[in-house]
């Protein structure tokens, strides 16, 4: 099997499973380098990312690909830094003679920030234009303006981007500013070792967090009903606020609507600028489209372009990846890209998948009936964990219309049959059982699936 159809699966499993930051900073940007003699070469874009990667990651990509290639593979991760392209974008004049013999500035360390993530690269339209015009200001001064910034989509509509972009654009206008981007899950499992470890860990905790200039923490939501997390984070922002150091927050929901987040933290999160990003208009979609056009050197004409953001209208990463599909198989087929081709293609889709997706779904479930998504997708059989995990089956079967074999693949490795049976239990199931019923519609509603 070729390495590069192997990693295109591995991503696809781990976009439903991984943080949305993990996935958008690292996976989006890594790749299939060799493989050889079972031994999976991959490159990812930093050694924060290598880390992680290794940390976290390791033992799940490695089980997708030994159950693909049917081998006990050894996994290597390599580091391919991507383009700085910051400096180029934000000092103006520095290819100038006057500016020739000035001493480069001096950069104060900063943590977690990926190069790529630029306002340049930022398109903007009329769903995402507060949101980018607050950004823009607080680069100009950060920690005097809206402080602090709380952002709020729903998946795939470009938060990690923006505030990245925010955080990179300030690194180089005020380079002795310390700036430090984290997930919620890394800052409550950074958090957790701190506690465990000996005494002076906590100290390096607080040390790290509370003497930045800049803190961004996206999908921060991921702080709720961890007591112990929320009484730090309090401390850290309490901190920070008074001493006018910038806070950037990003979530899936305003913070009112942040389910067991204690009441002191939701009126503070609520005290400073909050901005939405919905789904992009159809203009925007296709400006998104021209981009990414124009980076993968595609040349696709505008009746192709028009088409894919005609029909996918979710969100920016389903549109994107709908995008880089229609260009794969046209190549894999060397047929020439029309808007025909893209109906052929992407046939169905706005009708079965409208706005949700199978990623949508499994992590619906898992927040419902409170249960790890790896928990979902392993071989664990309680009672609890079965049931949702059927749950899962048959809503994406019955939503996106997804193949059994397909929803076995995602679900864990299972086959047609076990897939055809959870879907059919379930289904009968729905006719008598009212409880199972309302669950149903539940979760639908946090979908937002419509009859």
């Amino acid at each position: 099997m070729d390495k590069n159809k192997i990693w295109k699966v591995v991503l696809a499993e781990l976009e439903i499973d991984t943080d949305v930051s993990h996935y958008t900073t690292i996976f989006k940007h890594s790749s299939a380098v060799n493989y050889k003699d079972k031994l999976f070469d991959i490159a990812v874009p930093s050694e924060y990312s290598k880390k992680l990667v290794k940390d976290k990651y390791q033992d799940k990509i490695l089980s997708i690909i030994n159950r693909l290639t049917q081998a006990q593979n050894v996994l290597r991760i390599n580091v391919k830094e991507l383009e700085d392209t910051r400096q180029k974008t934000y000092r103006d004049f520095s290819d100038t003679p006057m500016f020739e013999k000035m001493e480069k500035p001096k950069f104060a360390k900063s943590e977690g920030l990926f190069p790529q993530f630029t306002f340049d690269k930022y398109i903007v339209g009329s769903h995402n234009r507060l949101a980018h015009a607050v950004a823009l200001a607080i680069t100009e001064t950060p920690g005097k303006v809206y402080n602090p910034y709380f952002l709020y989509s729903k998946v795939g509509l470009g938060k990690t981007h923006l505030v990245q972009a925010i955080g990179n654009q300030i690194h180089f206008k005020f380079p002795d500013k310390k700036i430090v981007y984290v997930s919620g899950e890394d800052f409550v499992n950074q958090l957790l070792e701190a506690i465990r470890g000996a005494n002076n860990k906590g100290k390096e905790f607080r040390e790290k967090y509370r003497k930045v200039d800049v803190l961004i923490i996206d999908d921060v939501h991921f702080l709720a009903g961890k007591e112990a997390t929320q009484e730090e984070f309090f401390h850290t922002f309490n901190s920070l606020h008074m001493a006018n150091k910038q806070i950037i927050l990003t979530s899936d929901r305003p913070p009112k609507d942040i389910k067991n987040l204690e009441d002191r933290l939701t009126s503070r999160l609520s005290a400073g600028m909050m901005a939405d990003i919905q789904t992009p208009d159809f203009e925007t979609r296709v400006a998104i489209l021209q981009s990414k056009n124009e980076q993968m050197a595609v040349d696709a004409d505008h009746e192709v372009i028009n088409k894919v953001a005609e029909i996918i209208d979710t969100n920016i990463r389903e549109l994107e990846g709908a995008f880089l599909q229609v260009v794969t198989v046209a190549r894999s087929r060397g047929t020439v890209l029309t808007a025909e081709f893209v109906d052929e293609i992407l046939k169905g889709i706005k009708n079965t998948r409208t706005t949700t997706s199978v990623n949508d779904i499994v992590k619906a479930v898992s927040n419902y009936y409170d249960v790890k998504i790896a928990d979902i997708k392993g071989q664990r059989r309680q009672k609890q964990i079965s049931h949702a995990r059927q749950v899962c089956m048959y809503l994406m079967r019955e939503v996106t219309n997804t193949p059994f074999e397909t929803i076995g693949d995602i679900l864990g490795g299972r086959d047609h049959s076990t897939v055809m049976h959870g879907v059919n239990k379930v289904g009968l199931k729905c006719s008598e059982n009212n409880m199972l019923k309302t669950d149903l519609k539940n979760i639908e509603k946090t979908l937002q699936i419509v009859d």
